[in-house]
């Protein structure tokens, strides 16, 4: 009966739909943010960070990390091995979008030795990747010409590639190379910052209008508080009755802009 009441003046319809906007434009900037993320890390989905130290290092405790293989780079290329191509002693196997640019690669050891591969297969890949691929056999005997340990680090979000990048400079004072070979040429990462600062903006304005909205409510609500403790109210009922009042603006405003949520997801975020 007395939410019946709070919903019959004008102003607290007002304050639904202002509210059932916010939170309507706050989630679809959530939903934007996490969409675009999600594109970002699939452009970058053939990227990869190259580690290279004098002693041997792990990376089982850095969050985010989700393959680890040996591998050593040469001028251009990045040589590592492959457990489903079968590649016999001096093959390599290129990526598929070099076509016929090379029928050897070279690779050129630290004491000056060049050892050819001829290109026996082309794998698929969407990115002009760097990465060149030999048996294990082969790849152990690059790495035993060189004094250092080396190795590739695919990421599960390659967003999270600077916080790990730091992570392991903080752990073995050696700085990873981003190797950023994405799909396409689309700047997903600015779209991304774009929707963070709609974020705050979004919160802020929020905030702004909540502590507006509550004075409001306050101030408008004196009158019936006067009513409520003529009938009998303790003064702590109608503080309650009050925060009732509130909060179920918030809760009635969040299932309106759900709706409006799910029916915009399928318009626009497909």
């Amino acid at each position: 009966m007395i939410l019946k009441s709070f919903y019959k003046k004008k102003s607290t319809k007002i304050y639904l739909i202002i509210f059932s906007l916010i939170f309507t434009i706050f989630g679809v900037v959530l939903i934007g943010k996490n969409y675009y993320t999600e594109k970002y890390n699939q452009n970058y989905s053939d990227a990869f960070l190259y580690v290279e130290a004098e002693g041997e290092m792990s990376f089982a405790d850095i969050d985010g990390v989700s393959e680890v293989k040996e591998a050593i780079k040469n001028s251009i290329f990045v040589f590592t091995y492959s457990d489903v191509l079968e590649l016999k002693d001096g093959e390599a196997s290129i990526p598929d979008i070099w076509g016929d640019s090379y029928t050897t690669i070279d690779f050129e050891t630290e004491s000056g030795e060049v050892i050819s591969f001829s290109v026996s297969s082309y794998y698929e890949s969407d990115a002009v990747t760097p990465i060149v691929y030999v048996n294990k056999n082969t790849l152990d005997i690059l790495l035993d010409a060189s004094q250092y340990h080396s190795y590739m680090l695919k990421l599960d979000n390659w967003d999270q590639h600077e916080r790990i990048a730091n992570e392991i400079f903080d752990l073995y004072n050696v700085e990873p190379i981003a190797y950023m070979t994405s799909n396409s040429d689309i700047d997903y990462s600015s779209i991304v910052k774009n929707f963070s600062t709609y974020t705050y903006i979004v919160i802020g304005i929020f905030i702004l209008v909540s502590i507006f909205t509550g004075y409001n409510i306050i101030m408008d609500e004196k009158k019936k508080n006067y009513i409520y403790r003529s009938l009998g109210y303790t003064k702590s009922s109608v503080i309650r009755i009050q925060l009732i009042n509130i909060v179920s603006i918030f809760c009635i405003s969040l299932m309106i802009s759900g709706l409006l949520l799910v029916f915009i997801k399928n318009i626009m975020f497909r």
